[in-house]
């Protein structure tokens, strides 16, 4: 199934111009690690899968400490987490993505 361009995120275009194979919805972008449990949240009409700001990075190709610049950078508009447990933030797999269509869509349009 090809998706419509203006719905890929950047992140996965530039995956497709690596020739990276790029990870279905339903499978997971990063090796799951033993003892990592998500949220245990099984009511959400998701998978309840929560990436946490280190998985994050990684998506990104980024540092932990750049996840917390776009947090605070209001133009980028970056999700709020969907979980905070004392100090540590978790996002859903689905509101990233949906962050991402969003900035694709915003780029596309002049």
């Amino acid at each position: 199934m090809t998706i419509p361009r203006e719905n890929v995120s950047p992140h996965e275009l530039k995956l497709r111009q690596k020739k990276i194979p790029v990870p279905s919805e339903d499978a997971p972008t990063i090796p799951e690690r033993h003892g990592d449990r998500g949220s245990g949240d099984d009511d959400d009409d998701d998978d309840g899968r929560h990436l946490s700001t280190l998985r994050v990075a990684q998506r990104y190709a980024v540092t932990r400490r750049t996840i917390e610049r776009w947090e605070e950078d209001e133009r980028l508009d970056f999700p709020e987490p969907d979980l905070r447990i004392n100090k540590r933030k978790y996002w859903k797999l689905k509101t990233l993505q949906r962050w991402e269509r969003q900035r694709a869509i915003a780029s596309a349009t002049p």
